[in-house]
């Protein structure tokens, strides 16, 4: 819609000017947003004019992954020289130590626009940087966190993050404690497509009689073409007490067209081989030989959105890993016991699929993506993962054609979660992630260092921050946005 309209007016000399006159004073919120056709249509339509009123602030822009340009709001008063700018410089979120933290360290950008703040609120707490053993124990820690405060009755917590997958421990750990929650900016780790399908090869090893759902998705995965409602229906014509048990008769039956039914049948013939994995390996080894011997890893390696799948996947090991330490089976000697751990760790993840969250009154905590939050503001905000390997994200770095413009939207996105924090911020930095042979050691993120130790503390979960010295000042950056006109 947006291509047509730009290249309309561009066609349409006659259209454009009717446009400008229809509409002659032009407002644009969010503008460092805006991507490129959205900037060549600004520019139609205020052709000729100067009365053109954008708000933005461009060290909250955090959407270059979808198109966004930073530089439509950085070149902004090029575009119209005779725009006057306007800094909105007092500050109503964070308290002013909070605020100096998250300044110092986006101050460390290139492109960006100076500017500065007075604080409305108290100085406040500094930001405590949390030290923690893996993920597992970063979850732990975000739950006492959010307990602290329900327990205070007093305001509400978000625990953010950088990627869905890291979601997966922090739902474990609150629906463990019983403390409700909400999820936005994405869905419950364990209704991701891709964590179905994986569950879906894992109850292949484990019943396949015993889950009809699960059995339709595993028939039917990639990396084979999807085979829809033809395959599915001839199987559900068939007599049986589940749809495994129809799904081996169709495949017998001649009833369905070649190809469906080879694919079918390497499906049915897979089954006795993943039981036999999980009779003799570890649980989060079986998800990872589960996803090799269908295929699942290679396909969604080749997938649009490959990043997160993978990482989810990972996760989904991870948990099972943990899972398996925490019920007495990573060490589960007999194959009889490594199958009671199994169909225990599935039934685990069903009950997590409804995990307990909703909207209404008694909902404390928010679990969110980072880009998820942006707008939103808790009394505590736990950011997670802010280590070397998510912040900034390891692998969109490596990807990006310009690494620089990569690490300082990764910087601006690390910034928008510590502003979302109205009295307490804590950076947790885990020490490990990955599980298994795939567990590496990590740094502390390098936007930490960024931040002077003047400006922050160190906590742990038995001793709550400390005040810092009161000498601390505001400093010329925070959370608002600057407005141009």
């Amino acid at each position: 819609m947006l291509l047509g309209a730009v290249r309309l007016l561009h066609e349409s000399p006659e259209t454009r000017r009717a446009a400008g006159d229809r509409f002659p004073k032009i407002l644009v919120d969010e503008y460092q947003d805006t991507n490129l056709p959205q900037y060549v249509l600004l520019r139609q339509m205020s052709e000729d004019r100067d009365d053109v009123f954008v708000v933005g602030d461009p060290d909250q822009a955090i959407y270059g992954w979808r198109g966004a340009e930073l530089q439509n709001i950085l070149s902004f008063q090029r575009d119209f020289p005779s725009a006057r700018r306007i800094d909105l410089q007092l500050a109503y979120r964070s308290g002013a130590r909070l605020l100096e933290a998250a300044g110092a360290m986006i101050r460390s950008n290139a492109e960006r626009l100076d500017h500065r703040l007075r604080c409305a609120n108290p100085a406040g707490l500094p930001p405590a940087v949390h030290h923690a053993a893996d993920p597992t124990a970063e979850a732990a820690f975000a739950v006492e966190r959010a307990a602290a405060r329900i327990r205070r009755d007093d305001g509400e917590v978000a625990v953010l993050y950088r990627t869905n997958a890291q979601s997966g421990a922090l739902e474990n750990a609150f629906r463990r404690a019983g403390i409700r929650y909400r999820i936005t900016g994405g869905e419950s780790f364990y209704n991701r497509p891709e964590i179905l399908d994986a569950l879906a090869c894992l109850q292949a090893a484990s019943d396949p009689g015993a889950d009809d759902e699960a059995m339709r998705r595993f028939a039917d995965l990639p990396p084979h073409p999807r085979t829809g409602r033809r395959m599915y229906a001839e199987i559900d014509g068939m007599a049986g007490p589940s749809f495994w048990n129809r799904a081996e008769r169709a495949a017998r039956s001649g009833a369905l067209p070649d190809y469906h039914a080879a694919n079918l049948r390497l499906r049915l013939e897979l089954a006795p081989a993943l039981r036999d994995a999980a009779e003799r390996m570890p649980l989060d080894a079986l998800v990872d030989e589960a996803l090799a011997r269908t295929g699942y890893r290679q396909a969604a390696a080749a997938s649009a959105d490959a990043e997160d799948r993978l990482d989810n996947l990972a996760e989904l090991a991870y948990d099972a890993s943990v899972f398996a330490r925490d019920n007495g089976g990573a060490d589960a000697g007999t194959p009889e016991d490594r199958l009671r751990l199994l169909a225990a760790f599935l039934d685990h993840c069903r009950s997590m699929r409804t995990p307990e969250r909703a909207d209404g009154a008694g909902v404390r905590v928010t679990l969110s993506t980072l880009h998820g939050t942006k707008g939103l503001e808790f009394d505590t905000v736990v950011l997670a993962g802010f280590d070397a390997e998510h912040l900034p994200h390891r692998r969109t770095v490596a990807s990006a054609p310009d690494a620089r413009a990569a690490i300082e939207e990764e910087r601006r996105l690390a910034y928008v979660g510590m502003t979302r924090a109205r009295t307490e911020l804590f950076l947790s930095v885990p020490s490990v992630t990955g599980h298994g042979a795939k567990q590496r050691a990590t740094a502390p993120s390098p936007f930490l260092s960024e931040i002077p130790e003047r400006l922050r503390t160190t906590t742990t979960p038995d001793a709550p921050q400390a005040d810092p010295p009161a000498d601390i000042t505001m400093g010329p950056l925070g959370p608002e946005r600057s407005l141009q006109i």
